[in-house]
């Protein structure tokens, strides 16, 4: 299902939100188990340096490059379009990075 300003905070027009939205503001958008906020809103920033590929076999890894000047983020902000939602769309910031739509999503078993 496309996103549209009933399940997420994102930029669908011209015309982009300035900040982000209070966390649990679109509970239409809420998942299976109840988790809020899962795209849009605030760009997640991940652990795992950029970038994302990696030869070695595994089930949920983590990409840790002490050489690695970059972090990987995704789920979109508020000022990104539906593109930057997906799944699996995966972009990077440099480390020292600072916006005011990046941030991190919290998650706890349901």
């Amino acid at each position: 299902m496309p996103p549209d300003d009933t399940l997420t905070l994102f930029c669908p027009q011209s015309v982009c939100p300035t900040i982000p939205a209070n966390v649990g503001s679109f509970p239409a958008g809420n998942g299976r188990f109840g988790q809020s906020d899962l795209g849009g809103n605030i760009w997640e920033k991940l652990l795992d340096n950029a970038p994302g590929a990696t030869n070695d076999p595994c089930d949920d890894c983590v990409i840790l490059n002490p050489a690695g000047g970059e972090r990987m983020v995704e789920g979109g902000g508020f000022d990104s379009g539906a593109t930057y939602l997906a799944t699996d769309f995966v972009g990077s910031d440099v480390l020292d990075h600072r916006d005011k739509a990046d941030g991190f999503r919290c998650a706890r078993p349901p």
